[in-house]
C-alpha cells in the first residue's frame, strides 16, 4: 500500500487493521505527518541498514526503512512491551 509520503509493507498492513480503530487512527495521524528520515522523533536501530524506530504513542512503535530517494517503507507496528521483551529488558 502506497500513501505518497510512504509505503506500507503488507505485515505492517496486516497488524494495523489488527489495531483498534483508536491506535489505527493514531498511527494514520503519524505517519501522514511523516517528512525526511531521518528527522527529530525518528530513531536509527541498525548501524549497517536504514532502519528506524518512529514513536507513535505511549505503546506503538513503527519500524521502518528509508532509503535515499524513496518513500520510506513502513515495515512493522509493533508495542513498546514487544521490543523490551526482544531486547530482554522486559518486566
Amino acid at each position: 500500500m502506497e500513501s505518497g509520503k510512504y509505503t506500507l509493507h503488507r505485515r505492517a498492513m496486516m497488524t494495523l487493521q489488527q489495531l483498534p480503530e483508536d491506535e489505527q487512527a493514531a498511527v494514520r495521524e503519524r505517519l501522514a505527518t511523516l517528512g525526511d528520515v531521518p528527522s527529530a522523533g525518528i530513531k536509527k536501530i541498525a548501524a549497517d541498514q536504514p532502519l528506524y524506530l518512529l514513536r507513535i504513542n505511549d505503546n506503538l512503535r513503527v519500524i521502518l526503512r528509508a532509503v535515499a530517494g524513496q518513500p520510506p517503507e513502513i515495515l512493522e507496528v509493533v508495542r513498546q512491551e514487544t521490543l523490551e521483551s526482544f531486547a530482554g529488558t522486559g518486566g
